[in-house]
């Protein structure tokens, strides 16, 4: 907001830092960790004469409640609110040629982390030493949050949330890797740093990962990610 003036974030005060370093606008309203930030947008929007105005409210969102949603409703109660929902999916299909760079260039850093971590997991090596392969060979790559990433062998290597517990990896046992690598890019005729990620490979410790590989394949360019491959040890 607003649809024909530089837009307004209502952020944590927490934030603020990163924000101005990250952001390529500028205009923000903090809110302390005390205040509602629904309380604190409601004024926001108020203060700024748009009180009456359509506000489009992405009710398919991931993060906005049901009860965030109905106190917005009740503290704007002239506002025409308009569902917003699958507009934002779809605006981010359009990638232009520095997004595509960088989705390019992750995927690439998440292929080099993914081959390294292969490397390492064989028979009697412990995963953390896996992950330690993967994450090292992502920050020599130059990814901008290497240390975000999950690593996990059987039985827990079919899940995206599981954590490492220092196991010891056997012949014949799958070995999982969520990668979440950004690359950054920033040119002076781009204002915002264009941030990108790439995703998952999982690998069969002690195989030979090449002949089991599959190449990284983009997959969901509205989020960013890419798949990658898996294959087993023996």
């Amino acid at each position: 907001m607003p649809l024909y003036q530089e837009p307004v974030a209502i952020i944590r005060a927490l934030d603020s830092a990163i924000f101005a370093e990250k952001s390529w606008f500028s205009d923000h309203v903090p809110f302390a960790e005390n205040e509602s930030p629904i309380k604190v947008l409601a004024e926001t929007v108020q203060a700024r004469g748009f009180g009456a105005s359509a506000m489009g409210v992405e009710r398919d969102s991931h993060f906005l409640t049901v009860d965030r949603a109905l106190e917005l409703q009740s503290l704007l109660p002239n506002a025409s609110i308009v569902d917003f929902s699958q507009v934002m999916w779809e605006m981010r299909y359009v990638k232009s040629p520095l997004e595509l760079a960088c989705l390019q260039v992750a995927a690439q850093i998440c292929g080099r982390a993914a081959t390294a971590a292969f490397a390492v997991a064989m028979p009697g090596i412990n995963e953390r030493e896996v992950f330690a392969g993967m994450t090292s060979e992502a920050w020599r790559s130059r990814a901008d949050n290497a240390q975000i990433a999950v690593m996990a062998s059987e039985p827990r290597s079919g899940s995206l949330h599981a954590e490492i517990r220092g196991r010891t990896l056997a012949g014949g046992t799958s070995c999982m890797l969520n990668l979440f690598h950004i690359f950054a890019a920033k040119l002076p005729e781009y204002a915002p740093e264009i941030d990108r990620r790439a995703d998952r490979r999982t690998t069969t410790v002690g195989r030979n990962n090449d002949s089991n590989s599959r190449g990284t394949i983009p997959h969901n360019e509205t989020r960013g990610l890419c798949r990658g491959r898996r294959s087993r040890c023996t």
